[in-house]
């Protein structure tokens, strides 16, 4: 029997805004990074249903998404360029659906936005090297809807070049994707090996030999770590 295709769950939303307010008016970085800005849709580029069991939520796989990614622009300050926008949904459990409405409601859980967290971190901190968070709202979905309750989340970021880096020319390229990010101590003493651990460089060229698939290897003339 073939593998049933995940159901999509948001809408085109062409031609529809979307408001993001700053989240402390008072706060003087937040005033200032995060202010009040009204979105239009543009192009709707994908979504990614990630159902999952009622029997791997018991087991403690957590909740059921759907993210879509949308392009937009900012309708009162022309100064800004497109942008993208990640939507985040809780869904239902996989075939639990056309349950009846207080069943779904029961569903609605209560999550750490990992991605949202990571992109405040760089945003706050001026990384040059991701994309600049624009603006972001966190809501509650209405009592009608397929999670009524369940978190929604909207994520405003710089539209970035997506080429990959060639060693010919100088591209300036950021790092996306977040959503499995992790915070590191910040007492935390930072090693070489470390970069081996998150698979952050490959071997140094001395230790090829013991490779089983170095002919497959572009060697350079520097020793030490190859990134």
């Amino acid at each position: 029997m073939p593998e049933r295709e995940p159901r999509l769950v948001l809408p085109k939303m062409l031609g529809e805004t979307i408001t993001t307010y700053c989240p402390d008016p008072d706060d003087l970085l937040l005033s200032s990074l995060y202010r009040t800005h009204e979105w239009i849709i543009m192009e709707r580029l994908s979504e990614g249903p990630c159902p999952i069991t009622p029997e791997d939520f018991n087991q403690g796989m957590g909740s059921v998404s759907t993210t879509g990614t949308y392009l937009c622009r900012c309708i009162d300050d022309p100064g800004f360029d497109l942008a993208f926008i990640c939507i985040y949904k809780e869904i239902p459990l996989d075939g639990t659906e056309f349950n009846n409405l207080e069943n779904r409601k029961k569903q609605a859980t209560i999550e750490s936005f990992v991605e949202l967290d990571a992109l405040k971190k760089f945003t706050e901190t001026e990384c040059t090297a991701t994309p600049k968070l624009l603006g972001y709202q966190i809501n509650s979905q209405g009592v009608n809807d397929v999670i009524p309750r369940g978190y929604i989340i909207h994520l405003i970021f710089e539209k970035v070049r997506g080429e990959p880096l060639e060693f010919e020319e100088e591209i300036l390229s950021k790092i996306t994707g977040f959503d499995m990010a992790i915070e590191i101590d910040p007492e935390y003493e930072w090693t070489d090996i470390n970069f081996v651990i998150y698979d952050l460089v490959l071997l140094s060229s001395n230790y090829e030999k013991y490779v089983p698939t170095a002919n497959d290897i572009t060697t350079d003339k520097y020793e030490g770590w190859r990134w």
